[in-house]
């Protein structure tokens, strides 16, 4: 199990997106997506494009925003969370997604998927581990 708890996070470009990702592994996944946009495996990516909500909840987690939603060449879709580590927060999220919206496919992106994407794309996609340096260069420019 990884603990980043220096959770870096900001905006940048990925294709034509301008998004403010929360967490270095979040952008190197849009970057993924985007690759594989580009080589025509997926139609479209976007990030936390939805918040589902859990209307019987009155206390605790009552709603959970996945990290990207894709869509497919044949416009079916999918949403995807990009996790390092599972709190229990995060874990209540997602059992309550699979209890309230049981039709929804959610994909669970951990920290040896990851690691297993990293190590099999990271030297042929543009821009992977951009949020890094572009923190980098902002840092250096103050």
């Amino acid at each position: 199990m990884i603990h980043n708890h220096n959770i870096k996070q900001g905006t940048v470009i990925i294709g034509n997106k301008s998004c403010h990702f929360k967490s270095a592994w979040e952008a190197n996944i849009a970057c993924y997506y985007e690759y594989l946009k580009s080589i025509n495996q997926i139609k479209d990516w976007e990030y936390e494009p939805i918040t589902f909500w859990f209307e019987k909840i009155k206390r605790g987690v009552r709603s959970y925003k996945p990290d990207f939603r894709i869509t497919d060449l044949d416009d079916s879709f999918y949403y995807v969370e990009v996790k390092g580590w599972m709190d229990s927060k995060s874990k209540t999220k997602l059992n309550r997604m699979r209890i309230y919206y049981p039709e929804i496919k959610l994909v669970l992106i951990d920290s040896k998927q990851y690691q297993e994407i990293s190590k099999g794309y990271r030297n042929i996609i543009p821009n992977w581990g951009i949020l890094e340096k572009t923190l980098r260069e902002n840092k250096d420019k103050e």
